[in-house]
This record gives C-alpha cells, structure tokens and sequence, in this order.
C-alpha cells in the first residue's frame, strides 16, 4: 500500500503506522498499537493524542482504560477538500501580494512526475485550444490520471488539441477535440513542446524528466508560428480517436 498521500497530508511515518495499525485491529488500547507498530508506549500516546487533535482518531473510555479507534478514511478526502477551497481563497490574495505588474517574461524548471502533473494542472487553469509536437507518447507513460483529467477539460470547455509528431508513432486514442498530422522524424524534436496562450511547456525527457515553462507572449507566438508551418508538411492527417472530431480551423 502506498501511504505516501498521507504524509503530503502532514503525518509523519510514524503517525501513519498508528493510523494503520489501529484501522487493522480496530478499536485498541495505547499498549496494543505500541506493540503492533513496535513504537515506544509512551511515543504512542503522543502520537494518538496528535492524532485524535486532527480528527483521525476518536477514543472512548471503558473500566478506565482509553481505546482508541481509526475514524472513517473518507476524513482524508473531507481534508483535501477543505484545504482545495482554503487555497482557492488564499492564491488570490497570494497573487496580489506579488504586485499588479506582470512580468513580460518567466522562466520556471520543474523535475520529475511532479513537473508533468504541474503542466497538466496549468492549462486546466486556462480557456486555451492547445498545440503540441515532438514526443508527446511519454505524457501518457508519466502522467495517465492527469492526461484524463486533461482530456475532460478539452471536451467540457469546447477547447481543441492539435498535435504533431513523427511518422511511425503512435500517440494514443484522444477525445474528438484533437487533430494530428505527421511529420519525418528528422524535423520532429525527442522532447515535447506545448503551446498555448502566452506559454511555451518543453519537457525534457531525461532522467529525472525536466520540465521548462516559458510565460512569454513573443515566445509562444513563435513557437506558434513554427507549429503552423510543419503542420503544413504535414503528410498523414486524421483524428486520434474513434469518433470524428470538427477541429476549428487555426491556419
């Protein structure tokens, strides 16, 4: 089981065990869950005590003994919840402390799986038609729950994905919203460049996986403009799914 989640939750290992612990065995003295989790009795009453102030542990007292039970785990997601919307009040705020004065130019470097997540993330923030080329295949292998969630998004919002990539490639079934044209594999990069509004998303497929976002209206422009003419080499044209798609026409 991977109880990593948890921990970006804000428990520590060690409350994690207990939490476990007492959800297998169900309702349990301190000295019991001490013994299964092999944790020092009196560390363990610390824990449960900390664990009972959020909410994820309840105890009762029966012939002056404390048993301590694990509540629903559903109280996970109540908390993710709650911290979702805190954060939808507080990014605003965040964002004017930071000035009114957009920066003509940004620069941001994100490694590993989380970086993939973080693209995704950003356009389901924007009403964008989106352009992408290169090796788009690995967004897939990284990322499927996000790629889902981002496919959603195009079809919800009315938006339109247009790829690129090389011949002999297979990028995958996609929603009715995406167009595609391929193009030889010398004028295609390994890595994968996605454009849409005033940002340019380059993912470096190295280990770890780099991911670079540039928020520049003249870059994405270019980088745009470069997409238009290999979308007019172009040899093989079609929509990558089962359904036909009516793209808006962009050239």
């Amino acid at each position: 089981m991977d109880t990593a989640v948890l921990a970006q939750l804000g428990l520590s290992q060690k409350e994690i065990d207990v939490y476990l612990a007492l959800l297998r065995m169900g309702s349990s003295s301190a000295s019991m869950v001490a013994e299964r989790t092999g944790i020092d009795r009196t560390l363990c009453y610390s824990l449960l005590d900390k664990l009972i102030d959020r909410g994820y542990v309840s105890f009762l007292t029966e012939k002056k003994v404390k048993r301590f039970s694990a509540t629903n785990p559903s109280k996970f997601l109540m908390d993710t919840q709650v911290q979702e919307e805190q954060l939808k009040k507080l990014v605003p705020q965040l964002q004017e402390c930071a000035g009114k004065q957009t920066p003509s130019l940004s620069i941001q470097i994100f490694k590993g799986k989380e970086g993939v997540r973080w693209f995704f993330s950003d356009f389901m923030n924007h009403q964008e038609d989106a352009y992408l080329f290169g090796d788009v295949v690995r967004f897939q292998e990284l990322a499927p729950i996000q790629l889902e969630k981002y496919f959603r998004h195009l079809v919800e919002n009315n938006l339109f994905e247009y790829i690129i990539f090389s011949e002999g490639d297979n990028p995958g079934i996609h929603p009715t919203q995406t167009k595609y044209r391929t193009v030889p594999g010398k004028l295609i990069s390994s890595s994968a460049i996605w454009v849409y509004g005033k940002k340019t998303l380059i993912a470096i497929w190295s280990e770890p996986t780099l991911m670079i976002t540039i928020e520049n209206k003249e870059a994405a422009d270019n980088y745009r403009a470069y997409f238009k003419f290999l979308w007019k080499l172009g040899s093989k044209k079609g929509v990558l799914s089962k359904k036909l798609g009516k793209a808006r026409a962009f050239i």
